[in-house]
């Protein structure tokens, strides 16, 4: 409404319709996390306990933070002997949702509802990564008026509404991950002791949230390396205080991101990377299917289906979901769920629900596509953002994500490890590239990404509204 009256008046600047798209992604994350109890469309949570906490049983989300609250302490249990524990991830989100919780239940209010607070920290930590995209895009080059169609994607995908009220690490660490990259190239713009702190901080934040953290080091080592290079060159004295700028960054980050993994291999021998398997008894393995077929077979059923399978649930699928490039387009705009499952929904609200999710699983689909195309071109051409430092510092970063994704997905073949939200950060490289595409592209180029954007953007918008309703 305000952009129809700002358009009226012939006042609707780039700065100020930037402004309103970032608002209205923020305010539906709120919405998002108004109508999700905190014991929906949850990863390894499992359940609060309801104010009687009688130690570890299953070891999830919820008990390593309810453990936290209760004895203001952190857990010393080996994470390898109960099965599916979730003690082997780093401890800070845990450590200040729990803090939150007993705040909240100090200050007198229900355990439940103190509970369903945790998810007003993932709420801010999805917004701080949005305010942090934006700004890291604008030292990517974009102009206000570049930076629309990636802010529009970026506020309403549907990755952050879900992460918002999901109240394990994963939006912890992707939001501190986001703002290491960020402040990598405020550095890497004015190198200096002052500036590589922040990085390190929260580099080391986002491995202490989750250890995957780490693999946004790639792309920021290049951007150090690149620094430290061209001052070598330079030979005035500058290399050396790069130098311990980096020593700096090591000494701050390395001990804050890597002491949990230590620590636990000190104490119990746990291996430094390890991750609990499900086994081929899961009733979601799909380690038997080979891999040319797990990674180029399309079952025709799974076309048809925009919501991941799961064999004998959600109205009956046939098979589980072994496609990692189909399941992460899926889980990117729907996560795991079925969202409008006729069983449990209305005639009239699962019709118009399922057809804004098919409209926005396709719009998402020509816009990955759109983002490779104009990654490849910005390769291609001489001079292009590609080839710049920031460039390849955030190509490294898509590179290893995805492939650290692929790889998990083959380690740990289950349906439930093909989830984008192990790939959220290079959701943020394909919009600076597509953002970069969109700037050099003809008016024909410019007019069908701008629509293709906008249907994006109102269909997960109609979706996410109507799902409130379910």
């Amino acid at each position: 409404c305000c952009g129809v009256g700002l358009t009226a008046l012939h006042k609707l600047t780039a700065r100020r319709l930037l402004a309103l798209v970032v608002l209205s992604g923020l305010a539906l994350r709120l919405c998002y996390v108004l109508y999700t109890p905190v014991s929906v469309r949850q990863h390894d949570v499992w359940f609060f306990s309801g104010g009687d906490f009688a130690g570890f049983q299953y070891e999830r989300h919820a008990e390593y933070i309810e453990y936290i609250a209760a004895t203001l302490r952190l857990p010393c249990v080996d994470p390898t002997v109960t099965p599916l524990s979730q003690l082997y991830h780093p401890p800070l989100h845990h450590l200040l949702a729990g803090l939150w919780l007993r705040l909240n239940t100090t200050l007198g209010i229900s355990y439940a509802a103190a509970c369903e607070n945790i998810q007003l920290l993932t709420l801010f930590y999805s917004s701080a990564a949005l305010l942090t995209c934006l700004r890291l895009l604008r030292r990517a080059g974009l102009s206000p008026r570049a930076l629309l169609l990636p802010a529009a994607i970026l506020s309403f995908h549907p990755t952050f509404l879900l992460l918002s009220g999901s109240v394990n690490n994963d939006m912890l660490s992707v939001a501190l991950g986001l703002y290491a990259l960020y402040a990598a190239f405020r550095w890497f713009d004015r190198p200096s002791l002052a500036a590589i702190v922040p990085v390190a901080l929260a580099m080391g934040g986002s491995m202490a949230a989750k250890l995957s953290g780490g693999l946004l080091a790639p792309g920021i080592g290049l951007l150090f390396l690149w620094r430290y290079y061209t001052a070598l060159r330079q030979k005035k004295g500058k290399a050396g205080r790069i130098f311990w700028q980096l020593a700096l960054f090591l000494a701050v980050c390395a001990p804050i991101g890597l002491y949990w993994p230590v620590r636990n291999a000190l104490l119990f021998g746990t291996p430094l990377t390890y991750v609990p398997s499900l086994g081929v008894n899961s009733g979601q393995y799909v380690g038997f299917y080979p891999a040319f077929q797990r990674l180029f077979a399309v079952p025709g059923e799974s076309l048809r289906r925009i919501f991941v399978a799961w064999q004998g649930t959600d109205y009956a699928s046939s098979y589980n979901e072994f496609n990692p490039w189909l399941a992460l387009l899926k889980t990117a705009v729907f996560g795991e769920f079925t969202l409008f499952n006729p069983e449990l929904t209305p005639g009239a609200l699962h019709t118009a629900g399922l057809a804004s999710a098919k409209v926005l699983f396709y719009a998402q689909a020509a816009l990955v596509l759109a983002s490779l195309a104009a990654m490849a071109a910005s390769l291609a051409k001489k001079g292009g953002f590609a080839r710049t430092p920031k460039g390849l510092a955030l190509l490294a970063v898509w590179a290893v994500v995805l492939g650290s994704t692929l790889q998990f997905c083959f380690l740990y073949p289950q349906t439930c490890t093909q989830n984008f939200r192990y790939a959220v950060p290079t959701l943020l490289c394909g919009c600076c590239f597509l953002g970069h595409g969109a700037a050099a592209a003809g008016r024909r180029g410019k007019a069908a990404l701008t629509f293709v954007t906008a249907l994006f953007c109102a269909a997960s918008f109609l979706c996410y509204a109507l799902l409130g309703l379910v």
